[in-house]
């Protein structure tokens, strides 16, 4: 395999690390194919039934299923989604009815047994689920919700899904129960969009950001965009706010602009930050048992001390 410098991308990591998915740019054949790494091992990329352009987005705990798509290049206006499994070719899994145009998975669970994402469809991009009883299903919407959205995150255990709905031209927040439904997370009054993108397993705790305008929040694109953290108690709160207020962080000069995971306990998340206005980086906090302080961690700096 050979793929020219910076033409690589891994999207997703297994459970204990040694493996991950994405694309590249395969140069012998002069396109974009999935990718799979192993540690110690060289990357192999996957090739299409009927030689497509193919990307991997998501990967289960022990590696053993990976979710993508294929085709949506020139002259194929529609790309179709697929599933890997181990010791099996590349499976082409279709799209859920009606779909014209763009579809994507974005997160598979533990077992590799139900998928979401969105799907262009009438030419609108709506949230959907895959599991692998009942195939191919489009997410529903709030009673007042136009049904626009999408499906970011799921549960390792396939509980709760969350994602965004569209509700008078706004996207919110969303997540989706183990009864499939649907329910709004507030957006915060200093902004018009959100998204929800991760969930503990047990669903109590979901994490994503507002943003100031319509774009791709999980990106964190946008200087002016917060993260959240929600719980049932609690509602949706800035997760700054909540490290600075009930566990006496020092966040002075950091902004928090999108929390984009979330372990499965619930303890652990990660996302885009800045210090003083500065280049966005990456961040980790660590949220122990009560009482204990929390560690948060940004481009290797650590907040650690106590407001006083």
């Amino acid at each position: 395999m050979n793929f020219y410098p910076m033409g690589a991308l891994l999207r997703a990591v297994s459970g204990d690390g040694a493996s991950a998915v994405g694309w590249g740019w395969h140069q012998s054949r002069e396109s974009w194919r999935g990718v799979r790494w192993f540690r110690g091992r060289a990357g192999s990329s996957l090739g299409a039934p009927h030689g497509e352009q193919s990307s991997l987005a998501a990967l289960n705990y022990d590696a053993s299923v990976a979710v993508g798509s294929i085709g949506g290049g020139a002259g194929q206006p529609i790309s179709n989604l697929v599933e890997w499994r181990e010791g099996m070719p590349l499976q082409v899994l279709g799209n859920p009815q009606g779909t014209t145009g763009y579809s994507a998975f974005y997160a598979t669970t533990n077992a590799g047994d139900r998928h979401i994402g969105v799907s262009e469809i009438d030419g609108q991009r709506r949230p959907i689920l895959w599991d692998e009883l009942g195939g191919f299903s489009v997410l529903r919407a709030t009673l007042k919700g136009s049904g626009l959205g999408m499906a970011r995150g799921v549960a390792a255990n396939g509980g709760t899904i969350v994602g965004r709905l569209e509700v008078d031209g706004r996207y919110h927040p969303a997540y989706w129960d183990e009864s499939l439904t649907p329910h709004l997370i507030d957006l915060h009054p200093d902004y018009t969009h959100g998204e929800a993108i991760a969930v503990s397993d047990d669903g109590s705790t979901i994490v994503g950001v507002w943003a100031d305008r319509f774009h791709d929040p999980s990106l964190g694109n946008s200087s002016l965009d917060l993260a959240f953290i929600w719980d049932e108690v609690n509602g949706a709160r800035p997760l700054q706010d909540v490290l600075v207020h009930e566990y006496g962080l020092d966040l002075d000069g950091w902004r928090l602009h999108a929390a984009v995971d979330i372990t499965p306990d619930g303890q652990t998340i990660v996302g885009m930050a800045r210090i003083d206005f500065g280049p966005f980086m990456g961040f980790k906090v660590v949220i122990p048992a009560p009482g204990v302080l929390p560690v948060l961690l940004l481009g290797g700096l650590a907040a650690c001390r106590r407001r006083r």
